[in-house]
């Protein structure tokens, strides 16, 4: 005699156990403290209400590049997709080894399409911009 088989739920069974998840979740991750929801009193003497509120955040604007170059369009062009040229003149002074093993860290575990003979000559060129602004940012 075969096992009888599991039927599987409804698409929309399974998205309100994912939501109860998701709110099993929030509540666990809360640890018990008590939200002011539509004037309700806390649930008891004890507990304090959280006041959430808004906040703005104004991030630094990133359009800079760096400075015209053979290099600096390789850097212009991969670097960019992700990072600011800004951040690159904000970074504590690294050597030229710790540069290659940054830039190679990009390319092979950050996924930057970045040719290998790329690598280096982009590391030289990231350590020789320090001490320098990038004048796209004044």
């Amino acid at each position: 005699m075969k096992a009888p088989r599991l039927r599987t739920r409804a698409c929309g069974d399974r998205s309100n156990l994912i939501a109860a998840a998701i709110a099993t979740a929030l509540i666990t991750v809360a640890g018990g403290l008590t939200l002011v929801i539509a004037g309700a009193a806390p649930a008891d003497a004890h507990s304090a209400p959280i006041k959430l509120e808004s906040q703005k955040i104004t991030l630094p604007f990133g359009a800079g590049q760096f400075p015209a170059g053979p290099t600096a369009k390789i850097a212009n062009e991969h670097c960019l997709l992700c990072h600011s040229a800004g951040m690159v003149y904000t970074q504590p002074p690294l050597s030229q080894a710790a540069w290659v093993s940054e830039v190679t860290k990009m390319a092979k575990v950050y996924g930057c399409p970045l040719r290998d003979d790329q690598i280096v000559p982009l590391a030289t060129f990231m350590h020789d911009q320090e001490g320098h602004s990038n004048p796209s940012l004044k």
